[in-house]
């Protein structure tokens, strides 16, 4: 049987889950909801926008280097998880170096991703973990091997272009 609460703002009975955790409270649970809180916070942050800025601004200020730091491991950890989710080596050649390696859009479209991204690439790697890396889109390639399938429309270590063999000696 669902545990129950109610809410010390609006008086509904909901759901325990429906409540945020607090551990300094007896059952652990805060006493309002979360869409009362939500609500709270809300009309609390439309007031009080200028000083809260100020605060941001000036934590960053004093912890900026933490910050940059923090968010660059994130990101590559980020990056490792989807490199390792996506096979961990170039599917041409097999280079394996992290440095070295690319996700590539199997039939194309890194356009529109890099656009609905806004190039952000923390929170494009953000959206292939939360949908769980989907397979059969995307492929590892190293940057070469990328290159080359963009210039050229495919990578020379599985078909060489027809045009290259064209090309007399002397050049």
């Amino acid at each position: 049987m669902a545990r129950t609460k109610i809410c010390s703002k609006c008086g509904c009975e909901k759901l325990t889950q429906e409540f945020s955790l607090d551990k300094s409270k007896i059952d652990d649970l805060r006493s309002d909801c979360k869409e009362c809180r939500k609500k709270i916070t809300s009309i609390y942050r439309a007031g009080h926008r200028f000083q809260l800025r100020g605060k941001g601004s000036e934590y960053y200020g004093r912890n900026s280097e933490y910050i940059k730091a923090t968010a660059k491991e994130r990101y590559l950890l980020l990056r490792l998880a989807a490199i390792h989710a996506y096979g961990g080596e170039c599917a041409c050649c097999g280079e394996k170096r992290f440095e070295f390696l690319a996700i590539d859009h199997i039939k194309g479209g890194g356009r529109k991703d890099r656009a609905r991204f806004k190039n952000n690439h923390y929170v494009w790697y953000r959206y292939l973990r939360d949908n769980e890396w989907p397979q059969g889109e995307y492929q590892i390639l190293c940057h070469n091997c990328n290159a080359s399938k963009g210039y050229y429309g495919a990578c020379p270590h599985i078909s060489y272009p027809e045009y290259f063999k064209q090309i007399p000696e002397y050049y």
